[in-house]
Parts: C-alpha cells; structure tokens; sequence
C-alpha cells in the first residue's frame, strides 16, 4: 500500500513504503537506479519508518555493506517531504559541526523519490535500551554522559564561528539569552547512543535524527535535552510511565547542565511537548489512536504536571 505525500500546496503523490525483509532500489536526483537494498525489520514510529539493511556492494567510503535506512512515513500513514529535506540538513549541518568529538552517522544518500535517507551502520548503544535492559550500567555511565553532553552544548554556543549559519532560521524567544546558538529540532537524550565498545567509565556519543536546524538561544538546546532526560520513562513500560519523571536523573541532570538551562526555557519546552503529543497523534488504526488519545489526556498530562513542578521548584530557584 503506497502512502499519500504531505507538500502543502502540490498534489499528493504516492511513494512505496519499506517492509520487513523486502527490497528496494534506490534511486539517484534523475531517477537513475543506483543499487538495491535487501531490508531486515522495519519499525514504525510516530513520524517515520526505521530499518535496517544490506546493499549488494559498499557505498563509496563506506566499512561495509551494512547500513541504516529511514523513510518519512509517519504511523498513519502520510508521508512528509519537507521533514525529509528539513532532517538532511540537519544531518549535514551536524556532521561539519561536531567533527571528530561526537560520531555522526554520515548520510550516505538521500532519496526522494522513496523519501529514504540511507545512513552508515554505527555499532552503539541507545539511552532508552540501558534504561530498559540494563540500568546498572546506565548509572554508572549517566555521569561521563552527562559531561559529554555539555560539550555538545558548548560546541552549539560556538557553532556561529565554525560553520556557515546565515541561512538558517532565526526563532526570537521571550526566555533564554540575547544571544543566539545553533539548535536542532531533534535535541534528545533518546537520539543519542553510546559507540560500542565501550569503557567503564568513560563514553564515546554517537548523535542522530538532528532534525531541523536553526538559531535561538543557547538555553532552548539546554532545555531540550532536560526535558528529554526528564521523560525517559514516558510511554512504555507502562509501570514507568505511570510512576512518572525520574527525579534521581533531573536531580543529577540539572546540576550537571545547570550553566545551560533557564526556567522559563524548560517550561516552555514541556508546554510545547505537551502541544505536539496531543495534537497530532499517530496511529495505524482508530482503536490504537482512541487509546493512545486517552493516555496522553490522562496519565501523559499528569505525568508532564510532575515534570513542570519539579523544574518550577528546583530551576527557578538555582536561576535566582
């Protein structure tokens, strides 16, 4: 089943989606077959489509024939053209920023046709599966985590003397400082991994799903990765999600990345959480969609409820 393309103003057109253990060929800017893909399993998130895959030869640069595809196609789905165009940039834009300090998953190819973005294979390990599968390990390495993350935070702050910004959006905003920084839509805790091996205790970042970049205050990236860390245990497990924002975390959170947060940043950034889960919920079927509806106005409020007065109490008064 094809899906229909979201381009505001244009027709709708359809492309082919991705399924598990199926193939797809790219194709190039002209339309000029390039190589084939032979997909594993494909996971459907709420605004895309994740895979992972084999080609029949290595891209140009690349270790091996091993590679991670994304496709634009949301959980109902429609797929967005201009999240596609709107996540390369970002992609390239971190790439050139970040360098050698954190690893970037290099895109390899961008198809439109199939609204495909084909990246490098990174071994790693994602912060959600250490919350999940292991979390001895998740606290000993929060610490050097967190440490890394400043680092990414001070590199945004002087991003404007490294890399070419003048294109990029300028977002004014009624908090945070005068001054702008580089922020990435995608800021968060979840698209982060830890390169494997890893150290006892040290780590080595890997970043993804930049999303968007564009300039505001250096403390809306704070906030982003806050809140992230704050709603670790949103969804499921269930028993998480109900027991709500891990305070042990922002405790440790805030203290590590206090230089970069302002009150005023993290509560407009829980509202905006809150604004987005609830008006453009994603599901592949009305009873998934009413049920998911229903946790977000109930235990997903109050779970957001906790996160603003925990930050109320604790930011507003390390800020004075």
């Amino acid at each position: 089943m094809s899906a229909a393309i979201d381009k505001p103003g244009k027709p709708d057109q359809e492309i082919e989606p991705i399924v598990t253990n199926g193939s797809m060929t790219l194709l190039s800017d002209g339309g000029t077959a390039l190589l084939t893909l032979r997909l594993g399993s494909v996971s459907q998130r709420n605004w895309s489509r994740i895979a992972s895959a084999l080609t029949e030869a290595p891209f140009p640069g690349a270790q091996d024939d091993r590679v991670f595809i994304k496709q634009f196609v949301d959980a109902g789905g429609v797929a967005h053209e201009v999240q596609w165009d709107f996540e390369r940039e970002g992609a390239e834009l971190a790439g050139r920023l970040f360098g050698e300090t954190i690893t970037v998953p290099r895109l390899l190819h961008a198809d439109r046709d199939h609204l495909l973005h084909v990246y490098e294979h990174v071994e790693m390990l994602s912060i959600d599966d250490l919350l999940r599968g292991d979390p001895a390990r998740l606290e000993r390495l929060f610490p050097p985590l967190l440490e890394a993350l400043r680092g990414v935070l001070a590199l945004l702050d002087s991003a404007t003397a490294s890399v070419a910004t003048s294109a990029l959006t300028v977002k004014n905003r009624p908090y945070g400082g005068a001054s702008t920084a580089v922020n990435f839509k995608g800021m968060d805790i979840r698209n982060v991994g830890l390169r494997l091996p890893t150290q006892k205790d040290s780590v080595a970042l890997t970043m993804f799903d930049f999303g968007r970049p564009y300039l505001a205050p250096l403390e809306e990236a704070g906030a982003k990765l806050f809140v992230s860390i704050g709603m670790l245990n949103w969804g499921r497990p269930l028993h998480r999600f109900v027991r709500g924002p891990d305070q042990a975390l922002l405790q440790r959170a805030s203290a590590a990345l206090g230089d970069y947060l302002d009150c005023d940043s993290v509560l407009a950034e829980i509202d905006y959480q809150q604004r987005i889960r609830e008006s453009d919920v994603k599901a592949a079927n009305p009873i998934t969609l009413a049920l998911k509806t229903f946790g977000l106005r109930t235990i997903g409020r109050g779970y957001l409820r906790r996160l603003a007065a925990w930050s109320k109490e604790n930011l507003a008064q390390a800020n004075q």
